[in-house]
């Protein structure tokens, strides 16, 4: 529907709005024009990994999307240790830490 109409260039798999070819639409997780920005959320950020063991925290509560984006130096690995939650699973099972590890972070990562 934007072909030809828009000269923008959406990042990580997102693509021109048909109905605005002026923004993208982009993957969970992120947003911004271009979707070059991490999601607004109401927890959650952006975090450089060290060789020192750090802490993410989600308040407590139902239908809270917290959104992280963690960066490494190049060669460099992450480990994730998951010390405590509840994450109820009922139909759907919408409770979950997923853990996006490709570079398309369309596809769907690690949950727990």
């Amino acid at each position: 529907a934007c072909a030809g109409r828009s000269n923008l260039h959406c990042l990580a798999g997102g693509y021109p709005d048909p109905n605005n070819c002026a923004v993208c639409r982009c993957p969970e997780g992120l947003g911004g024009v271009d979707c070059g920005r991490l999601q607004p959320s109401a927890c959650g950020g952006e975090l450089l990994a060290t060789d020192t063991w750090q802490t993410l925290t989600s308040p407590p509560g139902k239908d809270i999307m917290c959104y992280w984006r963690i960066s490494v130096p190049d060669g460099a690995h992450v480990r994730f240790r998951l010390s405590d939650g509840e994450f109820p699973c009922s139909y759907g099972c919408q409770s979950y830490v997923e853990i996006k590890h490709k570079l398309d972070i369309r596809l769907t990562g690690f949950r727990r």
